[in-house]
């Protein structure tokens, strides 16, 4: 399993100069022989099922969008409920709540309600004790932050260590506006489609608790959701390979010959560049499958906060 988390790491970050694209191939054809044999036993097994859904599936594309008054409760509520912590490893940590649940119920169902919503800070000011700047955010990227039980949590990457800051920051809340969607279910195979410009995606089969998808690149843009037999959210993992090596795991005896001569001719564009498998893991039987692309973000209201501690 950690040399399959390791493959994980080495494709997330698939930026390299044409200089070192050899030594990162040469670095990822080392582990390759005992990643395609975890990732044949992991395939195989079947692991024991709790069966426990954590809330209903509220569908994106049938959420109702929120009102003014709705969004200006929202905004209102999360900028008198925040705060600031200072962290070590340079780390500013901001947290936010616009309620609080009694029950687990509760929760799930608010962050549903509000699942087509996020947070995004901008205009981010933040100063040390003698008055410098300590954030560059040319250099930084803040991703839009969901809500998770009612509250929004982040980090802010600091240049410096310091004990005292002061600043202030916009929070722009938006929401999306356009939603293209698939609905699936547990017997379809080999089901092709497209999400607005996301073309050629395509469920490959279901087994138990996993689906198999092909995607024509990486991306993070596509959500998928998956239910059991009641319409409730499964607990779900997602493990991303590239399509040339589940091929060979299907398709070959997995011979240490067989493995180490698939391995000898990969080429960088074979492990990066190309199609990959995404293997959905759920902790029950599977039963609907909701894949759906997001856009056409509206920013709704933005509203500054102060930081100074």
């Amino acid at each position: 399993m950690k040399k399959i988390l390791l493959l994980i790491i080495l494709l997330s970050n698939s930026t390299f100069a044409q200089n070192s694209k050899e030594k990162e191939l040469e670095q990822m054809k080392k582990v390759l022989p005992f990643v395609i044999k975890g990732l044949a036993n992991e395939m195989k097994s079947e692991k024991e099922l709790d069966e426990k859904s954590i809330g209903k599936f509220h569908k994106p594309w049938e959420i109702e969008r929120k009102t003014k008054v709705e969004v200006k409760e929202i905004i209102s509520a999360l900028t008198d409920n925040y705060k600031f912590e200072i962290q070590e490893n340079n780390k500013l940590w901001f947290s936010a709540h616009h309620k609080i649940f009694k029950t687990t119920k509760e929760i799930k169902n608010n962050d549903g309600e509000l699942s087509n919503l996020y947070l995004e800070p901008v205009n981010i000011n933040i100063f040390n004790s003698q008055g410098i700047s300590i954030y560059n955010h040319k250099n930084k990227r803040i991703e839009k932050i969901k809500f998770n039980s009612g509250q929004i949590n982040t980090h802010f990457k600091l240049d410096e260590q310091t004990e005292k800051l002061s600043g202030k920051i916009n929070l722009a809340l938006s929401e999306f506006t356009k939603i293209k969607f698939k609905e699936l279910k547990k017997i379809d195979k080999n089901i092709q489609f497209s999400l607005d410009t996301i073309k050629n995606i395509q469920l490959i089969k279901v087994e138990r608790n996993k689906a198999y998808f092909i995607f024509p690149f990486k991306t993070n843009e596509i959500e998928v959701s998956i239910t059991n037999n009641n319409d409730g959210i499964l607990k779900q993992s997602c493990t991303v390979i590239p399509k040339i090596l589940y091929d060979f795991i299907i398709e070959n005896e997995l011979t240490d010959k067989n493995i180490d001569l698939f391995i000898s001719e990969l080429r960088y564009n074979d492990l990066y560049n190309k199609e990959f498998i995404y293997i959905y893991e759920t902790n029950g039987v599977i039963e609907n499958i909701y894949a759906y692309f997001k856009l056409n973000p509206e920013v709704l209201i933005k509203k500054e906060i102060m930081i100074k501690l």
